[in-house]
């Protein structure tokens, strides 16, 4: 008996057994000895990364962890549902809009704007975009630093690149623009992947700047005397904190969490939309049962945030720019050079101008009239003032449906099935810099500044065949409001 238990034919069928018990799926003789040698790999590493403060060892540690994890799930069946498949098929549209950019630090980095960690996150996301190791030393860091366990279990939103895609971020909802350019073009003419690329770098800057200003926030706590151990109330404070404030607000437990990635089908970006109101909200920076460090941190992140941007609009109106600081008008802290306006609010603004429009009960449009809400003819109220806000929060599928069902686009634009693929089978950025080139060719002031729109900032040029003396180029009368105009 003894030497049936030592021979290698019954070690090996042992070592598949056990796997597979640990597993609960079948595995090969070879397949569960590959599993086996990377657990051992991954235990050496990590006594090894215990006794160092250097941040190669957690990295090494860390990478071995994750080749651990991603060598299991493979061996696991593809356990995604009809459901998810058809999520992803329908996300396609988007994911393309949000791709070949690098907008996260404007967008759902804006309130992060200004800090240490987000001006380093801005800095290495090149390299993530440039390199696919660049991106899986920062994934082994992570893993492997020493306060990652309790960082993951506190709800920090640390996003990957994976088939699960409410571990995904939400403007990048499909593997199948990855994969579809992988095999149709990069494996056929050696071009890099370029929205593989772009995800890279997307999801590298959000999670090196949260995990960063986790990291940092609990050092300060631990400095302080509090307690910053795992599961304690403080860390969960801290990442709804930063959550909130880089576009991934908190929204609740797993039922809420299946419905947001749902939602996610039907708007572009609930999670970046609940995030910004919490962001807003003052109730997290007074409810005394948010932690108060937590609570300061936010305070100073907005103030920051805000900061930060008022100096860029201040520097812009010193150097020329036409800015409109009237909350209630359509050209709200746009900065307006020549006939292009450019948002370095992080799309913030929007939000701000709504509530001052539903407050006044006025607003001011496109001919700069200021007008009363629910008076004249073919007057718009507070619900047209909701409706087309919620309108363009819509994903691509949805507003395509919307522009089929109104006839018209969210700036009145005759419902066109060539201008609807063009808007939403196009990358943003590349479908804003034809738009500046066709519409606002002669604005050579405006060339530089339009490359920011690479890094989130929001980029509008003129209406095509816009007539500032009539503003009839739809056939109605001067003074119609257009749905751009709400």
């Amino acid at each position: 008996m003894p030497e049936a238990v030592l021979n290698p034919a019954a070690e090996n069928k042992f070592l598949a057994d056990l796997a597979a018990q640990k597993l609960g799926v079948a595995v090969t003789a070879e397949e569960a000895k590959e599993i086996f040698d990377l657990a051992k790999t991954v235990e050496t590493l990590k006594n090894a990364a215990s006794r160092e403060t250097d941040p190669a060892a957690w990295t090494a540690y860390g990478r071995a962890k994750i080749s651990l994890t991603d060598r299991i799930e493979a061996l696991k069946p593809d356990g995604r549902t009809w459901n998810q498949l058809l999520l992803e098929a329908v996300n396609i549209p988007r994911t393309i809009m949000s791709t070949m950019d690098l907008s996260a630090p404007l967008v759902q980095g804006w309130g992060l704007e200004g800090s240490g960690a987000w001006r380093d996150a801005f800095v290495r996301m090149h390299s993530y975009l440039m390199h696919e190791e660049s991106y899986q030393e920062l994934r082994g860091w992570m893993v492997g630093h020493p306060l990652f366990d309790r960082i993951d279990k506190s709800g920090l939103s640390l996003t990957e690149l994976g088939q699960k895609l409410s571990a995904r971020e939400e403007t990048i909802q499909s593997t199948l623009v990855e994969k579809a350019f992988e095999y149709g073009i990069t494996r056929t003419t050696g071009i890099p992947n370029l929205p593989r690329a772009s995800n890279r770098a997307f999801t590298g800057f959000i999670n090196y700047a949260r995990f960063k200003t986790m990291v940092d926030m609990i050092e300060a706590a631990r400095l302080a005397g509090m307690d910053v151990s795992e599961g304690s109330q403080l860390l969960k404070d801290f990442a709804a904190t930063i959550n909130n404030f880089s576009g991934r607000g908190q929204v609740g437990g797993a039922r809420v969490e299946n419905l947001i990635t749902g939602l996610n089908a039907v708007f572009f970006a609930p999670r970046k939309t609940v995030g910004t109101i919490q962001m807003f909200n003052p109730a997290n920076m007074l409810n005394p049962r948010i932690n108060k460090m937590a609570r300061v941190k936010a305070t100073k992140m907005l103030m920051g945030s805000v900061l930060y941007t008022g100096a860029i609009i201040g520097l812009a109106r010193a150097m020329g720019a036409d800015v409109d600081l009237d909350p209630r008008s359509s050209d709200f802290l746009q900065i307006g050079i020549g006939n292009t306006k450019f948002d370095v609010t992080g799309g913030n603004a929007t939000y701000l101008r709504f509530m001052a429009r539903m407050a006044t009960n006025q607003m001011v449009n496109s001919n700069d009239e200021l007008r009363e809400l629910g008076e004249g003819y073919r007057a718009t109220t507070r619900a047209d003032l909701l409706l087309s806000f919620l309108r363009n929060k819509l994903a691509p599928v949805a507003a395509f449906i919307a522009d089929a069902l109104y006839g018209k686009d969210p700036i009145g634009r005759p419902f066109s099935l060539t201008d609807e693929m063009r808007d939403k089978l196009m990358p943003m950025t590349v479908n804003d810099f034809i738009d500046f080139a066709q519409n606002d060719p002669g604005n050579y002031a405006a060339v530089l500044p339009m490359l920011t729109a690479v890094y989130g900032v929001s980029l509008r040029p003129p209406i095509p065949g816009f007539n500032p003396a009539k503003r009839d180029v739809w056939g109605q009368p001067k003074g119609t409001v257009y749905n751009d105009d709400v």
